[in-house]
């Protein structure tokens, strides 16, 4: 179903501090980098744990009349309650793992969603 509305994916992470301590409260939005207008995936606000995970279609950053976008090169922007913000380099081509799913409409066909992983996040002190 690649291609498609249908076929979803998943970008996660965790966004901790300077000393690798979980971060709550941070906003983090989900981009695919583009030439002209970079793609918005999706937001979501880390949790206790500074965990976060945002789902999108394929769609989303695969324009109809484009089918050589390939994978997506995706970035992050983090937004802190107190107003600092960062922003992520762009991971190239970003692959992740195919996950079973028990959502109907999220697992397609197949019945799974891949999971790409940024792993943790480092969200620098202010200085």
């Amino acid at each position: 179903m690649r291609g498609q509305d249908k076929y979803w994916e998943a970008v996660k992470g965790r966004v901790v501090d300077p000393r690798g301590r979980a971060m709550e409260g941070v906003t983090v939005t989900v981009y695919d980098k583009d030439v002209m207008v970079d793609d918005h995936l999706g937001t979501a606000v880390t949790g206790d744990n500074g965990k976060f995970r945002v789902e999108f279609t394929q769609a989303d950053y695969t324009p109809p009349f484009s089918p050589g976008e390939g994978r997506p090169d995706i970035y992050l922007k983090l937004a802190h309650p107190d107003g600092r913000e960062h922003k992520t380099q762009v991971q190239m081509d970003m692959t992740g793992n195919l996950v079973k799913t028990d959502d109907p409409v999220k697992g397609g066909l197949d019945g799974e969603i891949e999971v790409m992983s940024f792993g943790d996040v480092e969200f620098p002190d202010a200085g």
